[in-house]
């Protein structure tokens, strides 16, 4: 099995590395859709807005609720600047908003090359993994490759996520990817969960 790890080829996976995949609950059975495109675009756009948007309202709370605490006399600039900070802060988030949907515009041809076209059901439960009215058999399926992201946290915590997976047979190769997939991060945990069980 090769291993990308954030672009980079890895060796394997340690056990450790292996134990820190972040998880998903493990799901009798999990149905997601191959999705165009603009659908994969639309999708990621909003989840990034969303947490753009929750990040801007909970400074803008924060922000004005610390001028009103502030000394009656001092209120005035007070209120001043924390919308000075938030309309800058509103200006960063579309900067960077831009930039995201630039690189994301970028690694879509990749990330759409090799999947099963678009609108194909894919399911995952106890008989194997199903492409539309295909079933394949788990002994039947191998991992050729997986591409994962690492994200590190606090006290030296690293999570990886699972963003591709390369599945074969012994005739030929299955592409899965998680922002093309509905519910594609839910599909994929349970896809390895059943070829790598711990």
């Amino acid at each position: 099995m090769r291993v990308l790890i954030g672009d980079k080829l890895s060796n394997s996976l340690t056990p450790e590395q292996e134990f820190n995949i972040s998880s998903v609950r493990r799901s009798e059975r999990v149905e997601g859709t191959i999705l165009s495109p603009d659908q994969a675009t639309g999708a990621y756009l909003s989840q990034v807005k969303w947490v753009f948007t929750g990040l801007a309202g909970f400074v803008l709370v924060v922000s004005l609720g610390l001028s009103l605490l502030a000394d009656p006399r001092d209120q005035a600039m007070t209120f001043g600047g924390a919308l000075v900070v938030n309309l800058a802060l509103i200006l960063f988030f579309i900067l960077l908003l831009r930039r995201r949907r630039r690189i994301w515009n970028d690694r879509l041809p990749a990330r759409a090359s090799g999947l099963p076209s678009v609108g194909t059901t894919i399911v995952v439960d106890a008989a194997g993994l199903s492409l539309g009215d295909r079933t394949i058999p788990w002994p039947a399926l191998s991992i050729d490759q997986v591409e994962l992201n690492e994200v590190r946290g606090r006290q030296r915590l690293v999570v990886y996520f699972i963003e591709r997976l390369w599945l074969a047979t012994a005739s030929e190769a299955i592409v899965l990817d998680s922002v093309m997939i509905a519910k594609g991060r839910l599909l994929m945990g349970n896809a390895w969960l059943r070829l790598r069980p711990l």
